[in-house]
């Protein structure tokens, strides 16, 4: 079986999260959107961060549905 790290974060440091990826100032003006409904996310709003090859990021927002549609096809969570 192979074993797995899921890193969580902190509600209160997701952004700094967010600023060491480069990602910050992209969220805040509303740049970024969920992978799943669409809807441009938020420091407030991540609830997943997925690392892509090549430095790039997926997020999906804290919308029930968009969390369950994400883990069912992915896996995640």
């Amino acid at each position: 079986m192979k074993e797995e790290v899921i890193r969580t974060v902190l509600d209160e440091d997701i952004g700094k999260v967010l600023d060491n990826l480069g990602q910050l100032e992209a969220v805040q003006n509303g740049e970024i959107h969920c992978c799943e409904c669409g809807i441009p996310v938020s420091v407030k709003s991540i609830q997943i961060i997925m690392p892509l090859e090549g430095g790039n990021f997926k997020y999906v927002c804290n919308n029930t549905e968009c969390v369950l549609s994400y883990s069912a096809k992915h896996g995640a969570v």
